[in-house]
């Protein structure tokens, strides 16, 4: 894709993210939809909710008024006149891909609803019907064609791509504990997957992933540490089905690739939001506590109870992020043993954080 057409997606799904945050903060704090402080909160101020919904909009806006661009003779006029004559391969991939994000957007627009019910009912709507909401969002999305292809079996297919959606749409909603945490998360693993597309020549893939992280990087100032706005379960639902959809739909195994190893790289690059709400289960299970209702024992706090203040356990995440995303990056073109020794040596990572997390938390407790 030329540079030029990357940075106006990208910026311009930043500029709008960032025009509309205002503004829902507005309406927040009009209709009093804000998150105030508790025993498990570490604000000392009402923070207003709603954040996901400039974020939401900004990457709606540019993904349909691209497809808008992409797919009419007015826009294809207007795309020459700005020097992008040469758009008629991705034209075809957008209309070849139309069923797929029809699925999408019935989903996201699902995973919006339910989380701004959740924002404005709060501990009164029912944590199941936030599930069944996800798992129709994910039958949605699945049934448009986001689906993986990596087993033979069609059904095996679609269940282990609703699975994996609902999955990682609940791994962010977890996640989204700290200020700036989900967002910057969003952003280093978009950035990873959008580097994997463009190895790739994934074009289509390339579009929409600077079009989400610009959406996601436009939002995130009014959101890191002190954060003037929340994301809200609007937000996070939303970020975490939009990233559940986009690493299904990419591909991974390509023709020089001599292992089917490369399927994990998402698994990879999610391993922080991922790690994170295994973590939490875990914890809440061997206490006898619901998993759903919320704590401080996530990995951003226990950071915190190790002696961080909440910026830099932020930033130490994006760090790991980062490190463990960038790592994976080359798995489609490793052979097998190179790949062998980038899953063994995140599989490391992975327990040398959790023996960390574990003596933290005796150490606290003791």
């Amino acid at each position: 894709m030329p540079l030029p057409l990357s940075l106006v997606i990208f910026f311009v799904a930043a500029g709008l993210a960032a025009a509309f945050t205002p503004l829902v903060r507005k309406l927040a704090l009009r209709t009093g939809l804000l998150d105030h402080p508790g025993e498990r909160k570490a604000q000392n101020e009402a923070i207003p909710y709603l954040g996901g919904l400039a974020v939401f909009a900004a990457f709606a806006l540019v993904t349909v008024g691209g497809l808008t661009l992409l797919l009419t003779d007015v826009g294809a006029g207007v795309l020459g006149s700005l020097g992008f004559e040469d758009l008629n391969q991705q034209s075809v991939l957008a209309r070849g891909r139309a069923p797929e994000l029809t699925g999408y957007f019935l989903g996201a627009l699902v995973c919006v609803g339910t989380g701004l019910l959740d924002d404005i009912y709060g501990a009164r709507f029912p944590a199941r019907l936030k599930l069944l909401a996800q798992f129709v969002a994910a039958i949605l999305a699945v049934a448009g064609g986001v689906h993986t292809t990596a087993f033979g079996d069609p059904t095996l297919n679609f269940v282990i791509s609703v699975i994996w959606i609902v999955a990682i749409t609940n791994a962010l909603n977890f996640v989204d504990n700290m200020d700036g945490l989900a967002g910057g998360l969003v952003i280093i693993s978009g950035l990873i997957l959008w580097a994997v597309a463009l190895q790739q020549g994934q074009l289509f893939m390339q579009m929409i992933l600077l079009a989400f992280v610009g959406a996601a990087a436009g939002f995130l100032p009014f959101n890191f540490h002190p954060a003037s706005i929340y994301l809200g379960d609007t937000g996070s639902l939303f970020l975490g089905f939009t990233m559940g959809v986009l690493t299904t739909l990419e591909s991974y195994v390509t023709q020089e690739s001599s292992t089917l190893i490369p399927i994990v790289l998402p698994v990879i690059v999610l391993s922080v939001p991922v790690f994170d709400m295994v973590s939490v289960i875990v914890i809440r299970l061997r206490e006898g506590r619901p998993i759903y209702i919320g704590d401080r024992s996530h990995l951003s706090h226990r950071l915190v109870a190790l002696g961080m203040h909440p910026r830099t356990a932020v930033l130490f995440l994006y760090l790991l992020a980062a490190g463990l995303g960038f790592a994976a990056l080359p798995l489609p073109r490793m052979g097998l043993l190179e790949s062998i020794y980038i899953v063994m040596g995140w599989v490391l990572m992975i327990i040398a954080v959790t023996i960390l997390m574990i003596v933290g938390r005796r150490d606290r407790g003791s």
